[in-house]
């Protein structure tokens, strides 16, 4: 839904219809956090909402399985499945593996589309270990980072994978444009950028904003 699409949920959906298109797919989004408002929806107008119970054969289907207490969806023997999430990891690992005995398959990887270290919102908590553990999943894991230094990150880690890609993401094209005709207009300046969401404990924030009140004092030495 567009109130809840920030920048991760945005590239993780390019990334998908990317995917999609090159490989020629039928593709299903589900969601799993919120249900789907199909107006307010910013799936590709393409999509056609279907009951996550429906068995359905339309192309390009949009399930909202936020309410999905005693419901299944259908898996068929070629369903490929790619996480966005660490919680989408953790759960799709069973229904891989389950797919796995069913059809008598072998080794149907999970895309698993990683844009941060995630056991890292969670100190030392239950989520913690639980997020962490997606990283080292007995299926196979075909990981996406977001970032060649992301991906960096968990090699140096020892987060093993038998293969793995990265991209550096882009600026999103509308900023880009009006950064393009700033620059015209005005003349650059110096600036630090420090992003963070005031509800959330992240990125070690507190301590830039110290380390930024210092240099500051430095600057004036």
């Amino acid at each position: 839904d567009e109130k809840h699409v920030f920048g991760g949920i945005a590239t993780a959906l390019k990334f998908f219809e990317e995917l999609r298109v090159s490989s020629g797919y039928d593709a299903r989004i589900i969601t799993l956090d919120a249900p789907v408002e199909e107006k307010t929806s910013v799936a590709p107008k393409e999509y056609r909402l279907v009951s996550c119970e429906e068995d359905s054969d339309t192309n390009l289907q949009l399930i909202s399985f936020s309410d999905r207490y005693g419901r299944n969806i259908p898996v068929c023997e070629n369903d490929l499945f790619m996480a966005t999430g660490w919680w989408t990891a953790y759960n799709i690992k069973n229904v891989i593996e389950w797919q796995n005995k069913v059809y008598d398959v072998k080794n149907n990887p999970l895309i698993y589309f990683i844009q941060d270290f995630e056991p890292g919102f969670y100190p030392w908590s239950s989520r913690y270990l639980l997020a962490d553990s997606t990283y080292r999943l007995s299926i196979p894991t075909i990981p996406i980072f977001n970032s060649f230094l992301l991906k960096e990150y968990f090699e140096e880690n020892n987060y093993l994978f038998s293969k793995s890609w990265s991209f550096n993401p882009s600026l999103n094209e509308k900023l880009k444009e009006i950064l393009i005709s700033s620059e015209r207009e005005n003349e650059r300046k110096k600036q630090i950028l420090i992003y963070r969401r005031p509800s959330t404990e992240r990125n070690a924030f507190s301590l830039i904003v110290v380390a930024l009140k210092l240099w500051k004092e430095y600057q004036k030495v």
